[in-house]
């Protein structure tokens, strides 16, 4: 009735490639004397990470954003991700809580009860795309952190 608009930035309803390199690899929130997997394993446990993962609305269907050994991930393929570094109780997660989030937050019909406005930044200095030399499997059997 008051709120004509709801315009959140991105995250958590567009998500951010950070997420994927924070969750696979670990990120030491830019702590210069802290290793970059020094959280991994908290990072990779705790479920609001995963609410911060790409959502294919904000990163559209076609953009990689992982790429290992050769194979190429999107924003819609962030379960597969999971599951192909050995993070399947991750993927469960994903699909059976957070992904209700494109179910009930359909921003071109205002599923909030009012028009949602998703922006993404740009101009700013940010993780857009990890690449790795190594296949996706080595992740999971060398987890890092």
């Amino acid at each position: 009735k008051h709120v004509e608009a709801f315009v959140p930035m991105s995250v958590p309803f567009g998500g951010a490639a950070r997420s994927i390199k924070s969750i696979l690899i670990g990120d030491n929130g830019n702590v210069p004397f802290l290793p970059m997997d020094y959280f991994g394993a908290l990072q990779r446990t705790c479920t609001s990470g995963l609410w911060l993962l790409p959502r294919p609305r904000a990163f559209g269907e076609e953009r990689v954003l992982f790429r290992a050994g050769g194979k190429n991930y999107t924003a819609s393929m962030v379960g597969e991700l999971l599951s192909d570094t050995g993070l399947e109780d991750q993927r469960e997660v994903l699909e059976r809580e957070i992904g209700q989030l494109d179910t009930w937050l359909d921003l071109e019909k205002g599923g909030l009860g009012v028009r949602t406005l998703c922006v993404i930044s740009s101009g700013v200095k940010t993780l857009s795309s990890l690449v790795l030399d190594s296949p996706v499997e080595d992740l999971a059997a060398n987890p890092r952190g």
